[in-house]
């Protein structure tokens, strides 16, 4: 865990982040009981499924163990001790992307510098 934690770092996350990281990961860990090195799409997959029909967890709450997951196997396959990456092009539907929603509008924009003339 000491490098996974060193890749983490590297990327910058920040310390609660690299936690809640810590703790997905190593409840993987924990319901594989093999050598990662050994684990397979499939396993990943069952996991999944675990989560979602034992533990009734939220497809996000999910999306987010997925991503932690697929964060370790990277630093795994950075440090060549796996040749792929079992998460691979794993996503977990029925997650709401964010909109972005527009603020403020060009023309807005415009006059701003003299809306902020006439205030001073």
């Amino acid at each position: 865990m000491k490098e996974f934690t060193e890749y983490l770092q590297s990327r910058n996350l920040s310390k609660t982040t690299i936690e809640i990281y810590l703790r997905y990961v190593n409840g993987f860990l924990d319901w594989y009981a093999k050598e990662p090195i050994n684990c397979k799409k499939k396993d990943v997959l069952k996991y999944l499924a675990f989560l979602k029909n034992k533990k009734q967890y939220q497809n996000l709450t999910r999306k987010h163990i997925l991503l932690a997951i697929n964060h370790y196997f990277t630093a795994l396959l950075k440090n060549e001790l796996i040749t792929s990456n079992p998460t691979a092009f794993l996503k977990i539907r029925g997650t709401n992307k964010k909109q972005l929603t527009t603020l403020l509008y060009w023309k807005n924009l415009q006059s701003l510098p003299t809306i902020i003339i006439t205030a001073l």
